[in-house]
């Protein structure tokens, strides 16, 4: 379940400040600016959006091989899954699979 949360003018003004140091998408910055306000990590592979988010000093980053290995490390991802998730993964031609 997920909780709702308010964005304030003070949260949209931080996405202002974000854009004009970076040429990314509204999506991304507000991801990096509502994850600086309540303190969670930001998961992407937008490697723009990821420098832009240490140069913001938010270090809580992550990608999809780090949730990939988060799911097999706790077991909530086993061989035969992953396995799958990666066959899907490169049906659709993405790159990450060396880092999988």
């Amino acid at each position: 379940m997920f909780q709702a949360h308010a964005c304030g003018i003070d949260d949209l003004q931080s996405v202002e400040l974000l854009e004009r140091r970076k040429r990314l998408g509204k999506g991304e910055l507000s991801v990096i600016a509502f994850a600086m306000k309540i303190g969670q990590a930001v998961l992407t592979d937008d490697q723009e959006a990821r420098r832009l988010a240490a140069d913001v000093g938010h270090t809580l980053v992550q990608t999809t091989p780090h949730l990939f290995a988060w799911l097999m490390f706790s077991g909530r991802l086993g061989t035969l899954t992953s396995s799958v998730v990666i066959e899907q993964h490169e049906a659709m031609e993405q790159a990450l699979r060396p880092h999988f």
